[in-house]
């Protein structure tokens, strides 16, 4: 989130330890394939997929952390696997992650978030939509378009994540765990 304009305060799945592990290593594959300096590594505890953010300004009101917060408590999801195999250049700033195939779950559940937002009277961010990528580097303008060996992780809960502008720095303020076997895709009322 370095965009002066985007937000600072946004939902997002993490990345299991050992999904970690296996990006920065494919990263440090695709440097060699690519001729790219390996510095900077992406750092695994950052990784994450964005899922809504929560409003277009770098401090949102208390109240829609709040109302945020309780959207999401309402949420009742079943865990799911999510699956990125491409290695792509996004929008010419930064080397992403990203599916072939969309994976169906992961886009079920973040319109659930999104509806439940959206109920909660959490302000909508104009414009903005939702791209299932992890991000490994910004600043980087070469073209790329490859698979890639699959990473694949269990997505058993979802964050808010604080982000500090200009200095990657993530601060996980609340997580949720997603439900059992049994949990609905819908929002409670």
């Amino acid at each position: 989130m370095r965009n002066a304009h985007m937000p600072l305060w946004f939902f997002g799945l993490c990345l299991s330890a050992e999904a970690q592990q296996r990006t920065v290593t494919l990263f440090d594959r695709l440097c060699e394939d690519w001729l790219l300096e390996a510095q900077p590594a992406p750092i695994a505890h950052r990784l994450h997929v964005t899922l809504f953010p929560i409003r277009p300004c770098t401090h949102p009101a208390q109240g829609d952390v709040a109302d945020a917060c309780a959207a999401a408590d309402s949420i009742g999801f079943a865990p799911f696997d999510i699956s990125f195999d491409r290695a792509i250049n996004r929008h010419g700033t930064h080397i992403a992650l990203t599916a072939d195939k969309p994976c169906d779950a992961l886009l079920a559940f973040q319109q659930t978030l999104h509806i439940a937002l959206r109920l909660a009277g959490v302000p909508t961010v104009r414009g903005w939509t939702f791209d299932p990528h992890v991000t490994l580097r910004y600043r980087e303008n070469i073209l790329v378009d490859q698979p890639v060996p699959p990473v694949t992780w269990r997505v058993d809960e979802f964050v808010l994540i604080k982000s500090q502008q200009g200095k990657t720095i993530h601060n996980y303020r609340r997580k949720w765990s997603l439900g059992g076997a049994d949990a609905g895709l819908t929002v409670a009322a």
